[in-house]
């Protein structure tokens, strides 16, 4: 087993008008890496499985402040050399938390009283997709940048499932020569 060095670093978009950030740091599972001889010289490509904690955080403005917290189990597909390309499909399980932006008030028995972090929970499993470039792979610190859309299903939302859409543009910082091997 192998736990590479990485940071995720990513700017959201959710639902294509609610800005905010994810920070993931990701660990190596599995890892295996094929070498072929081809006209141009060696290729190699590599698989890895990959565990994704992330914490993400987005708002709407005037209308709350969400939270999310989970987990992906990610299959990572690299074309090494020459490209760097980097290919991933994920499937994972979150938790999210909605504060509604503002103060919420209720009525309880003729009397009006401050609801104070007013909000709702919710269960979202997701789905995703990445595609990613290492540009600086031969430096001691390689940075290496992805596009990455996300698609989370929230339950229960009003007793039904409402899918939302996450865009990720961010870039990976590798902390030691192995994470990205």
């Amino acid at each position: 087993m192998l736990f590479a060095q990485q940071v995720n670093v990513s700017y959201v978009i959710h639902n294509l008008n609610q800005p905010g950030i994810t920070i993931s740091a990701p660990q190596i599972w599995t890892q295996k890496v094929k070498e072929k001889e081809k006209k141009k010289g060696m290729k190699q490509i590599g698989k890895s499985n990959v565990i994704l904690p992330q914490f993400t955080y987005y708002n709407h403005i005037k209308k709350e402040n969400n939270f999310t917290l989970g987990c992906e189990v990610v299959r990572q597909r690299h074309r090494m050399k020459p490209a760097n390309w980097t290919f991933e499909t994920g499937i994972g399980v979150h938790y999210v938390r909605s504060f509604n932006a503002g103060k919420t008030f209720k009525v309880d028995n003729g009397e009006v009283k401050r609801v104070r972090f007013a909000g709702q929970n919710y269960f979202a499993p997701s789905l995703s997709y990445s595609i990613g470039r290492d540009f600086l792979k031969k430096r001691p610190n390689p940075l290496s940048v992805y596009l990455k859309p996300q698609t989370f299903f929230l339950m229960p939302y009003n007793n039904a499932i409402v899918p939302s859409v996450n865009i990720q543009i961010g870039f990976k910082l590798h902390l030691n020569n192995n994470s990205n091997a």
